[in-house]
């Protein structure tokens, strides 16, 4: 069972990424953050998951760097590819980018 973290920047969007989670047998959800706790989550022991699944929202390409230090890795949800955060999720560490569109078969 993969352990995950769901992240985002509003209640919506995390009870969205939490619902996805729980749709799975092979997902345990360990927690959900507002992406502002999470920055500020950065010791390791709050953050004792597989993988973190983190929703961009309207995050900018130069914040990106600000992801490079969290202890586990990263999947980014993004609502329209643009080149340059993805470029720079890859260059910060970020270990995938999903769209939001992305179906079950697309995200295998």
């Amino acid at each position: 069972m993969t352990r995950v973290i769901v992240a985002a920047r509003s209640s919506i969007s995390r009870a969205g990424l939490e619902s996805v989670v729980h749709s799975s047998p092979a997902l345990e959800l360990k927690r959900s953050l507002d992406f502002a706790l999470l920055l500020n989550s950065a010791d390791s022991a709050d953050l004792q998951a597989d993988v973190l699944l983190l929703e961009a929202g309207d995050m900018q390409p130069d914040r990106m760097r600000v992801l490079a230090d969290l202890p586990l890795p990263a999947v980014l949800l993004i609502d329209m590819p643009d080149p340059a955060l993805v470029s720079a999720a890859l260059a910060a560490g970020i270990r995938g980018v999903l769209s939001r569109e992305a179906t079950d078969r697309k995200s295998t």
